[in-house]
């Protein structure tokens, strides 16, 4: 037999070719990046990166400790942008997928302009957020987000339980600014929690004010008047109970909040 052959035969059967590796005749490729996010009291953050190649991964081992992420983040209100970075805490291959647990994260994800993950290990297993094929925020993405247009046009997202009888609505105002009113804050997606839908099942109903509208007294008041033209409109259909609307706010949502309640006070205490 010769040389070569036997040398094929002993690595053979010394295992070589089930190594934690991925084999060298294989090119592999991203081909997707989906960020799974929560909303946590702070607001929009990462939890897990989970990455899909184009090949089956194998019985490949890769260490959190060879990957690391850098990029920039914006400023409300602003153009600029702020470096940051991030190491990770887990690396766990399934098939065709990798999935990044990072140790934290310093930003809040809708802030977040640009990202590159690098892989000291295998350059091959860094991605960027060009690569991002799907964005996951649980409770979140569970609303719906509608149009009102009047005098004043604006969006609005609507929670909408799974219970058909007439139920409680609970209008949220967001802070001036926080036109990510699901991703900024617990406030408007709290309520709608599987645990919170379960003892107190309500509609959830969240304007999206832009900074403009909400700083003018009257574009406030044109959107009060939407809101309220809103909600009699899902009494009528028998959606909402009449005698349970609720309205909170946060920051500058607070203030709408009394203004909301001044005007309307009779959808309030029916």
């Amino acid at each position: 037999m010769a040389v070569s052959a036997l040398l094929m035969v002993f690595l053979s059967s010394c295992g070589m070719a089930g190594k934690d590796t991925k084999p060298e005749n294989i090119s592999n490729h991203v081909v997707g990046v989906t960020v799974n996010t929560s909303v946590r009291k702070t607001g929009q953050y990462p939890e897990n990166f989970v990455i899909t190649f184009e090949n089956d991964l194998g019985q490949m081992k890769i260490s959190a400790e060879s990957f690391h992420l850098t990029g920039e983040a914006g400023y409300w209100g602003s153009k600029d942008t702020r470096p940051f970075e991030e190491d990770f805490a887990e690396a766990t291959v399934s098939g065709k997928t990798l999935t990044l647990v990072p140790k934290g994260f310093p930003e809040k994800y809708f802030y977040v302009k640009k990202f590159e993950v690098t892989c000291s290990e295998d350059p091959s297993f860094g991605f960027s957020s060009d690569d991002i094929t799907d964005t996951v925020t649980p409770v979140a993405d569970d609303f719906t987000t509608l149009t009102y247009t009047g005098n004043v046009s604006f969006d609005y997202h609507l929670f909408t339980p799974e219970k058909s009888e007439p139920l409680p609505v609970v209008i949220v105002f967001h802070g001036y600014g926080d036109t990510n009113n699901l991703l900024t804050y617990r406030t408007a997606v709290e309520w709608a929690e599987p645990e919170n839908q379960a003892a107190r099942p309500c509609y959830v109903l969240a304007p999206v004010i832009d900074d403009e509208t909400y700083f003018n007294i009257t574009g406030r008041a044109e959107v009060y008047s939407a809101v309220h033209d809103i909600i009699e409109q899902m009494i009528s259909d028998g959606k909402t109970d009449p005698k349970r609307i609720y309205v909170m706010g946060n920051s500058f949502g607070g203030i709408a909040t009394i203004e909301y309640a001044e005007r309307y006070p009779e959808t309030l205490k029916r």
